[in-house]
């Protein structure tokens, strides 16, 4: 009676194994050509000391940035009230500066997810995952938390992108992609 018992839970596990091992391919996407570089830096999801590098980077970027802001806007204020309430010229001027300076650095990192060849995917996160959603903030005109995660609403977005911009629409992002959104903000449509 305890060999049968045996046998029946080897066979059981066994089954179970096979089962489990044929609903991952399946979650597999069949138009994704999936190779160990790509699975590798797709993912972000390790940070090298180049990437903590990046993000100190990025936030002494951004850091800049807003001093900036507030510098202008001091230097707006104060040249506002001496000219009597020229408030809307310097406000649209200042906009137009920031946008620039948002604009450079997201053509940059765009720049680099091509340069490293980066798939992203349901699943993937990281700061590379935000460059993408703060790119499709702009595109769509309607902000989203930038959670650095790449869940259903990210892929959703994309998808409605690459439709709207002829890319196939499968939801993933490459470098196609990258080099779709690089284009449109060069030409000023975002």
């Amino acid at each position: 009676m305890n060999e049968f018992k045996f046998r029946f839970v080897n066979v059981l596990f066994f089954f179970l194994l096979l089962g489990s091992s044929y609903w991952a391919f399946q979650k597999m996407n069949p138009h994704f050509h999936y190779t160990a570089d790509d699975v590798v830096s797709g993912y972000d999801n390790v940070p090298s000391n180049g990437d903590k590098k990046d993000d100190i980077d990025n936030n002494s970027d951004q850091q800049q940035v807003k001093e900036e802001r507030i510098e202008d806007k001091s230097q707006a204020d104060t040249s506002n009230e001496e000219a009597g309430g020229k408030s809307d010229e310097s406000k649209k001027e200042q906009t137009t500066k920031t946008l620039d300076e948002n604009h450079r650095l997201l053509l940059t990192k765009l720049q680099g997810l091509i340069d490293d060849k980066i798939y992203m995917k349901k699943g993937s996160h990281g700061t590379r995952v935000g460059t993408v959603q703060k790119f499709l903030n702009l595109y769509f005109e309607k902000q989203i938390a930038v959670d650095n995660e790449y869940g259903p609403n990210t892929m959703y977005r994309v998808r409605q992108f690459q439709q709207k911009e002829n890319l196939s629409p499968d939801g993933f992002a490459g470098p196609e992609t990258y080099k779709k959104m690089i284009q449109l903000i060069k030409e000023g449509k975002v």
